[in-house]
């Protein structure tokens, strides 16, 4: 792996100095894991037994990753149609995150505003996969595993549709991993940068020329979101966002499509080299008995999707008698970590320059303040 991060001509010395470096870094990486056990053994004796436990991640993802400088990656994929309004995107989600605002709100910012964020280094940090833990429906810690480049890549979350009534009807919003990203960024008069842990989504929109339900006997009917239905294909998502992964079933008898989306191979991560797009999908809710639950609604541990989901089952008053948690239960099952959890070491993606050679190490203090001013209005 490190041989990649030399120029393939005089790599025997190029070779020994990344070492050298890393080994270096590593020590330096032990010596503060070994100051902060020291200051966490000393807060615990300092702490009562009636403290609260840290409230525990929804998702965990590695610290490390792929860098690469995020105009250099921008111009090499200028033709990808998956790119488009990228910059722009990127920007008001992250301001979104910024200012505590919920970037699923579609918000809109100024070009002013835009500029108050800055990519430190103006580089990204593309991890091979995202962890995200849940509750399951009877109270069990679980996790799902989600990965851009194997089947287990569509996701789904709350929906945020301004109408209540479809609300009601569709309470979920899916969509289909790209990427898992992470980037350091300052914001105003921030002394130190805010590291954000965001994913880059392909969205999926309901067809609604295809009843489903219950009622009907029939799976909820999706497709790829294309510029002709008024909103963006492509987006960006907090990692917290995410309910669950979802199973998505090929309507075969549809085939496949080339007018959704132009050759992109950003967006066929999972299949590299193929220029066409199923047409629609079924969302399997019978995967598995918590996504049935998800989707049925009256799951004891489905906290945060219980308005949405169990109202169009359950009739008024059950849930006083549902067992359903209280706001203070929320905070001890909700985000748990579940007991097969993998290790940090297994999580981490091995460190890897871009193509300018420079380090791609988040953490690299000799790059720390070089930010780059970039002018909106070219992307």
């Amino acid at each position: 792996m490190n041989f990649l991060r030399t120029n393939k001509v005089k790599y025997v010395k190029q070779l020994t100095n990344v070492e050298r470096r890393q080994t270096n870094l590593d020590r330096i990486d032990d010596r503060i894991k070994e100051a902060l056990s020291h200051v966490y053994q000393e807060s615990q004796e300092s702490n009562s037994d009636d403290d609260p436990p840290d409230r525990v991640s929804r998702y965990h993802m590695g610290c490390k990753g792929i860098a690469f400088h995020l105009h250099r990656w921008l111009h090499q994929h200028r033709f990808d149609p998956a790119t488009k309004n990228f910059y722009v995107l990127l920007l008001d989600h992250l301001l979104a995150r910024m200012m505590g605002r919920d970037p699923d709100d579609e918000l809109v910012f100024s070009d002013e505003e835009r500029r108050s964020v800055v990519i430190r280094n103006d580089r990204i940090y593309q991890l091979k996969r995202l962890q995200n833990h849940y509750t399951t429906y009877d109270l069990q810690q679980k996790y799902d595993s989600i990965n851009p480049t194997s089947s287990n890549s569509d996701i789904m979350v709350l929906s945020q549709d301004s109408d209540p009534e479809q609300c009601r009807l569709c309470p979920f919003w899916y969509a289909r991993v790209i990427c898992v990203f992470h980037t350091e960024v300052h914001w105003k008069n921030d002394p130190y940068p805010r590291r954000v842990d965001f994913l880059w989504v392909r969205w999926f929109g309901r067809d609604t020329n295809h009843a489903f339900g219950d009622d009907t006997c029939r799976l909820e009917h999706i497709r790829f979101v294309t510029e002709e239905d008024g909103s963006d294909p492509f987006g960006f998502i907090d990692p917290s966002s995410v309910v669950r992964a979802v199973h998505l079933i090929p309507c075969f008898h549809s085939g496949r499509t080339q007018v959704l989306l132009g050759a992109s191979a950003l967006a066929r991560v999972k299949e590299p080299g193929c220029v066409l797009d199923w047409e629609s999908f079924y969302v399997n809710k019978f995967a598995d008995r918590d996504l049935f639950m998800h989707h049925r609604g009256g799951g004891v541990g489905h906290t945060t999707t219980f308005n949405s989901t169990l109202a169009n089952h359950v009739p008024d008053g059950f849930h006083r008698a549902a067992g359903v948690m209280s706001s203070e239960n929320i905070f001890k099952y909700e985000n748990g970590v579940p007991d097969n959890l993998e290790s940090e070491d297994d999580l981490d993606d091995s460190e890897m320059l871009d193509g300018s050679g420079a380090d791609g190490c988040a953490a690299d203090s000799s790059t720390a303040g070089s930010d780059v001013d970039i002018d909106i209005s070219e992307y």
